[in-house]
């Protein structure tokens, strides 16, 4: 029964997503949407390197550019923060060049991500925060601050401790109650 199951749409795109283990991309990125205001959504980008590729040096920077139309939302370099901006509700195109550490170009990547119409949205989740302690006082940091930052590598190891947030959008969210 579980192999005729069809996921729904957007798993399965988020599944397509996700940079494969094999992979020679040298970064992994989170991109997380947030309400921001009435009518916008704060996106947020975050980015860890991969492992470097024999031949090639390993990532250390990422140039963001985000587009709406012919409209630039956003356009700055990641090193060790992640980045932020609003945009309105509609399609986002996202361009990544990753540069190595001398500041060569290494690769390049797009994505494009939809928005959502906070009007119209009666009840959503905020795209899930993955945040990694690698020890018991970082986690305590973690759960103590008020926004933990997203960690996009898909590897643990079985001593890190995972934080995992996430909150309820959009007309009907004053009644929703999130369960785990």
């Amino acid at each position: 029964v579980a192999l005729a199951a069809a996921l729904p749409s957007s798993v399965a795109k988020a599944f397509k997503e996700l940079t494969p283990d094999n992979s020679r991309r040298p970064a992994d990125f989170w991109i997380g949407l947030a309400p921001a205001a009435a009518d916008e959504c704060a996106i947020n980008i975050a980015w860890t390197p991969r492992p470097g590729i024999e031949g090639r040096g390993a990532a250390s920077s990422v140039l963001v550019t985000a587009t709406s139309g012919a409209q630039k939302l956003y356009e700055g370099v990641l090193k060790d923060a992640p980045a932020s901006f609003k945009a309105p509700a509609g399609q986002v195109q996202l361009d990544f060049t990753i540069r190595d550490s001398t500041g060569e170009m290494i690769d390049r990547e797009q994505r494009a991500v939809t928005v959502p119409d906070l009007a119209k949205t009666t009840l959503a989740l905020t795209t899930p925060v993955v945040s990694r302690a690698r020890s018991a006082s970082e986690f305590r940091a973690l759960n103590a601050g008020p926004e933990p930052v997203a960690f996009a590598g898909r590897d643990f190891s079985r001593s890190d401790r995972l934080l995992v947030r996430v909150a309820p959008y959009g007309t009907g969210a004053a009644d929703a109650r999130v369960t785990v």
